[in-house]
């Protein structure tokens, strides 16, 4: 499992629990070829743009989209989101919610 592949699990899990409709970003296009291969949709705003100074080698093709969480395909997340199987999540700034006690 990639270290793109963990965050990508997890933001997602996070979506799900929360009901959240989409995540947005500006990201590079290597990151919208990744979730392409996963097969997760994705949407653009716009055009990539280059970023960076041009004598500089690191320059990058920006692109700012959107992962609307409700369009894609189940079996696909479930398949993503699998690898955190067995992964210990510590929630101590309680992002997920206080959790519940059965009195």
């Amino acid at each position: 499992l990639t270290t793109a592949g963990m965050l990508y699990a997890l933001m997602f899990k996070y979506a799900l629990l929360r009901n959240i409709q989409s995540l947005v970003a500006v990201t590079d296009l290597v990151h919208e070829r990744y979730l392409a291969k996963q097969h997760i949709r994705t949407r653009r705003f716009g055009i990539p743009l280059r970023f960076g100074n041009s004598k500089s080698p690191a320059r990058f093709n920006l692109v700012a989209g959107e992962i609307p969480i409700r369009d894609q395909d189940k079996l696909h997340l479930a398949n993503l989101m699998s690898n955190l199987n067995g992964v210990p999540i510590d929630d101590k700034t309680l992002v997920l919610g206080r959790s519940r006690l059965q009195a």
